[in-house]
Formats: C-alpha cells, sequence, structure tokens
C-alpha cells in the first residue's frame, strides 16, 4: 500500500526558467527521500522555455501548464488541490532550499497542532539572513505604499522580527518567532488550511495572499511561526520586476480584496476613494514636471499611476 507523502511542495513559475532550475534542484538535493515528499509545478504561460526544462530534468515533479497566466494564488489552489501530502509547502520560483532541515519543520507541527503555519528564514541576494515577522497592514499604510513610496521608497532598515508578537526558545536555543504574518516564499502549511477547495484567495492574482493566509490560520485558532533553524535562499520579486507597471496594479488590486476582508466594506470604500484622490495629486504634479524637463523618471511614475486610476473601484 502506498503511503501518502509527507510534504506536498508547490512551486509556481512565470519566466523563471534559471531560478526553477535552481529551485528544483535544490529540493532534490535538500529534501531527505522520495517518500518524504511530493513536488508540483505549476507554470502560468511561461514563454521561456520552463514547461520544457520541467519535463526533461525532473520527470518526477507533477507538472501543470497553464494556458494562461492566472497568477500566483490561483496556481497555488490547483496545485492544492492535486497535492496528497498532509503538508503543503509553499516555495517560490526564486527561492531553493539551502539546508535539509525542512522536516524539523514537519516535526514541530506533528508536535504541536496550535501551529498553522511556519516560516523558515530567508537568506537575500546581499547574504543577509532574515526571519521574516510582518504586522498586519493598515489602511494608512497601504496608502503611503501607493503613493509617497512609489516616487520616494526609503531604504529598507533591517526590522530583525520586530514586529513579532513574541520570541521563545526551545530546549535548543533556538528562537521561534510568533507573527501576524510571514511571507509565503518559503512556508509550511497545516493541511487543514485548504476549505472550499482553495488555500489561498482565489480572487487575488498576486501579493497579500499569504497575509490573509495567515489571517484565516488565526481565525481557525492556529498559530503563525517563524523560525531561524532553516533557511531558503531568495532572490525576491524575480517575476514581478520584469512588469513593475503591471505588478503595482496587480499588487493595489489584491489589497482591495485584503483590505475588505480585513476591515470591511466602509474601509474599502474610504481606502478607494482617498487612494483615487491621491493619485490625482499626483499626476497632475508628474505631467508639470513634464513641462520642466524633468521627463524620464516622472513619465515612469505617471504610467504607475495613470494605471492604478484605471482599476475598476471594488464594492
Amino acid at each position: 500500500m502506498n503511503v501518502p507523502p509527507d510534504v506536498s511542495i508547490i512551486v509556481v513559475s512565470w519566466n523563471t526558467e534559471s531560478l526553477v532550475d535552481e529551485c528544483l534542484a535544490s529540493i532534490e538535493q535538500q529534501m531527505p527521500e522520495d517518500a518524504f515528499y511530493e513536488t508540483i509545478v505549476v507554470d502560468n504561460a511561461s514563454s521561456d522555455g520552463t514547461v520544457e526544462l520541467v519535463k526533461a530534468k525532473y520527470p518526477k515533479a507533477t507538472l501543470i501548464a497553464n494556458d494562461e497566466n492566472l497568477g500566483f494564488a490561483t496556481a497555488c489552489n490547483q496545485a492544492a488541490r492535486r497535492a496528497v501530502g498532509r503538508y503543503f509547502l509553499l516555495l517560490n520560483s526564486d527561492a531553493s532550499l539551502r539546508d535539509g532541515n525542512v522536516r524539523k519543520l514537519v516535526d514541530m507541527m506533528d508536535k504541536d497542532e496550535s501551529i498553522g503555519v511556519i516560516s523558515g528564514a530567508l537568506m537575500g541576494s546581499s547574504g543577509r539572513v532574515s526571519v521574516p515577522c510582518k504586522s498586519f497592514p493598515r489602511p494608512v499604510e497601504l496608502i503611503l505604499g501607493y503613493s509617497i513610496n512609489l516616487i520616494y521608497r526609503k531604504p529598507k532598515k533591517s526590522n530583525n522580527n520586530r514586529n513579532a508578537r513574541s520570541i521563545k526558545r526551545d530546549v535548543n536555543g533556538t528562537k521561534i518567532y510568533e507573527a501576524d504574518w510571514v511571507p509565503g516564499c518559503f512556508v509550511l502549511v497545516r493541511g487543514s488550511l485548504m476549505d472550499d477547495n482553495n488555500l489561498l484567495e482565489d480572487d487575488i492574482f498576486m501579493y497579500y495572499e499569504d497575509a490573509l493566509l495567515c489571517c484565516k490560520a488565526w481565525g481557525k485558532g492556529l498559530r503563525v511561526l517563524a523560525v531561524e533553524f532553516t533557511v531558503a535562499d531568495h532572490v525576491s520579486g524575480a517575476s514581478s520586476r520584469q512588469v513593475s507597471v503591471t505588478a503595482t496594479r496587480y499588487s493595489y488590486e489584491s489589497s482591495l480584496v485584503y483590505v475588505k476582508a480585513m476591515f470591511g466594506d466602509k474601509t474599502l470604500k474610504w481606502y478607494q476613494r482617498v487612494n483615487r484622490g491621491i493619485w490625482r495629486v499626483m499626476f497632475s504634479a508628474l505631467t508639470a514636471l513634464n513641462y520642466l524637463g524633468i521627463t524620464e523618471r516622472a513619465d515612469e511614475k505617471r504610467k504607475i499611476f495613470r494605471s492604478l486610476l484605471a482599476v475598476p473601484q471594488r464594492s
């Protein structure tokens, strides 16, 4: 009798062929044995040979090749419906496993049924390792993100878990952080978070689906944790950087779903009204800069605000 694997690893790709190669190679190198896991790759209509690569080099992986880009959340849900593992490991195509400690995450889940989502640490391109802990963003923070921060983005300071709800140490001295939410680029998720045939919010194309997943976990009485004993390399935003204007629009559209789910209809209406008012002012100011000869940077930002203003209002 075949025993289902413990972990179903879900990798979603869109035109990141070389990174998908690194990601899948790291899974084969770092995961303990075939019986422990299965790999499901969902390709969102890549045009760079990703599908051919997976078929040729990674025949053990289950491949779902979409004819169009359905977005990250829908693709994850496609894989989750096909998965047979007890847990889902969401692993971005621009991430790769760095050590063989995924089993430790599974052991933590097995020993503590209060854990719904758990993330390991992430190593960025600079070599800095961080354990990601995020607070649920408030509407005012989001408004700043889609206005002032699009014009002038301050260099990020290392928050190094300052947003953790609590920090504890296990018997081996490893720090365990409890957070509102953790990024979905490297997270182990309990199977019971699959409901209505979906793991992630299907109304989202990309962005904020991980925050809402963690919100769902808390709503079911499950905790969201991050630990420092297992690390994945992560090249952030490899797909979205290819289409920055479009990515910003997708992000804002997803924020509408997030704001409605977290804060309700009245806040959503206020959020949209304030954003659109600010964008109109920003667009006019950037148009004026064009007349002053400051064109290249201003035109780039104008395209973003024009795209945001074209987003239909959501009720």
